[in-house]
């Protein structure tokens, strides 16, 4: 139930829905969050309002099981300041958050006047990415690049200042044109004015998470791992999300390790849902491995079927059979180990797949391909 000072014609619910739109959900106080503030259209509009509680916990979570202790946290493009609160509940120490939009900031200052919760030693800036060194901060265990890489006219430049503050863990989560092989940026064209566009009228979309990560390691992050690659209610078709996390050590990710799937087969699971587009088909050369095959089905965004299929052209060409599956719109292929020896006694269709087809994953579960070429 809500009290008195933040019912309908209070002065906080008068603020709150001053303070419109909102775009984070972020609890207020007993009954009260920022989605009382919002107006029906903007709450029944898919992707203009969400909650980040569940994936943001999952993911600080299997990093750091035992809370974050103290770490500090640097939010780029902070929005309304959602993360770090939710960060300041899991332990977090110093946290900092700028957003290059006043408006956003204003919510966030507004949030951590009135919010019921513990939310010492949060701070928030009005700031444009490229002018952070203004700011004169030192390194931060975490920091947070959510929801800015596809608004920045020089995105390589963005994620290295990000990085240069960097000291254990860097949290990248962006838009992806996923109707592209993966290894491009894209140049567009976006609003100034927009509440949740970037300010420079130019962008570059990342063609999917393998590019994003090589821009991380050129800025200096060594180790990679890679989040659920996905497309969110209400995305325009070919434009998903992707998460990509990055540490100057494979140390940090020691637990996070601990928590994949057991044995090659929930390798292959986990390779499925972060290197290859949701709403594509996956061809699977699995060995016969039903249980993997029956595993997929209906439980992911992609439609994945045998290759080859049956036992039609296991002595035959398999370069055509390829070539059909991929005619027939086919975008990738996952070969499980069982298969590799398999493979090497067909080099016509090695050659095929190292000539004309990008490799994304070579490991010993697996070798994943992107058949939309290099």
């Amino acid at each position: 139930m809500k009290d008195t000072a933040s019912a309908p014609g209070s002065s906080l619910h008068g603020e709150g829905v001053r303070l419109r739109p909102w775009h984070l959900n972020v609890p207020i106080g007993p009954g009260l969050s920022t989605r009382d503030f919002l107006e029906e259209e903007a709450a029944r509009t898919p992707g203009s309002f969400y909650d980040p509680t569940g994936g943001f916990n999952w993911l600080l979570g299997r990093v750091y099981p035992n809370g974050l202790g103290g770490r500090s946290v640097l939010d780029c493009a902070c929005n309304n300041g959602a993360y770090l609160f939710l960060a300041k509940e899991m332990g977090a120490g110093e946290c900092v958050g700028f957003d290059v939009r006043e408006h956003w900031i204003e919510q966030a200052r507004f949030l951590l006047r009135n919010r019921s919760r513990p939310s010492d030693g949060i701070r928030f800036e009005v700031c444009d990415l490229y002018d952070l060194p203004a700011l004169g901060l030192e390194r931060f265990d975490i920091v947070l690049f959510r929801g800015i890489l596809y608004h920045l006219p020089d995105p390589i430049q963005g994620l290295r200042l990000a990085a240069d503050l960097t000291g254990e863990l860097m949290i990248v989560s962006t838009a992806i044109r996923s109707d592209l092989p993966d290894g491009a940026l894209v140049v567009g064209e976006e609003s100034r004015t927009r509440p949740l566009s970037g300010v420079h009228g130019l962008q570059w979309y990342p063609t999917g998470p393998g590019v994003v990560a090589e821009m991380l390691e050129w800025a200096g992050m060594d180790a990679i791992r890679y989040g659920p690659w996905f497309r969110a209610e209400g995305a325009t078709p070919g434009l998903d999300n992707a998460g990509i996390y990055a540490a100057h050590d494979d140390s940090v990710f020691d637990a996070f390790d601990g928590f994949r799937p057991d044995g090659r087969r929930g390798r292959m699971f986990e390779v499925m849902k972060t290197r290859t587009a949701p709403h594509t088909t996956v061809l699977f050369a699995c060995g016969g491995d039903r249980v993997l095959l029956d595993w997929f089905d209906g439980n992911d965004e992609r439609r994945v079927v045998p290759f080859p299929a049956g036992r039609a052209g296991e002595q035959d060409d398999m370069v055509e059979a390829l070539e059909t599956e991929r005619r027939a719109g086919a975008r990738y292929i996952l070969f499980s180990s069982s298969t590799f020896a398999w493979l090497e006694q067909r080099p016509a269709l090695v050659h095929r797949l190292q000539s004309r087809f990008q490799e994304i994953v070579r490991e010993d579960a697996c070798m994943l391909f992107d058949l939309w070429g290099k």
